[in-house]
């Protein structure tokens, strides 16, 4: 049993295989710890703060300021609990952000329809110009997030659009 690790952390509690890997590949050189790469093993990781591209739906952005252990060799990362749970979070955000900006043209011409505008009034109230929702609606363009949100909103409640208007 020597040299195996356990499937319960000292509280009990059950430990994941990703996890008993990252044990795995910590090594003590000369009384300090060196950790290997948990995804290939292949080098020692580089603690550094980046900025760290990601891709979500073919969207990409950079999450900032990523603190972690990065390998040279295949770019994994290895992140405390706290920097884990700031980046997830940044993630969650963008793809509410990309989510929220993929909208089907289609939906924004129902939308227009259903409030009885035409393309031009429908650019003088929202914004954009007089050709924007022509542009949105043939999918040339992309709609502002707030714009989408706020359509979404009109969807469900159509009376709202005086108010839209006085505003």
């Amino acid at each position: 049993m020597a040299g195996r690790l356990p499937a319960h952390d000292a509280c009990g509690r059950g430990v994941s295989e990703a996890h008993r890997r990252q044990r795995r590949a910590h090594r003590f050189f000369q009384g300090a710890v060196t950790m290997r790469c948990p995804n290939c093993g292949q080098t020692t990781l580089v603690h550094d703060t980046r900025d760290v591209p990601y891709t979500y739906k073919g969207e990409s952005t950079l999450l900032p300021r990523v603190t972690g252990d990065f390998c040279t060799a295949c770019g994994e990362s290895v992140l405390d609990a706290a920097e884990s749970r700031r980046t997830m979070d940044l993630m969650l955000a963008f793809h509410k952000q990309v989510n929220a900006s993929n909208v089907d043209p289609e939906f924004i011409a129902r939308v227009r329809k259903k409030l009885k505008l035409d393309q031009r009034e429908a650019g003088e109230i929202f914004g954009g110009g007089v050709n924007a929702f022509s542009r949105y609606e043939n999918g040339k363009t992309k709609p502002p997030l707030a714009l989408v949100k706020l359509l979404k909103v009109l969807d469900r409640h159509p009376d709202l659009l005086a108010e839209v208007r006085a505003a």
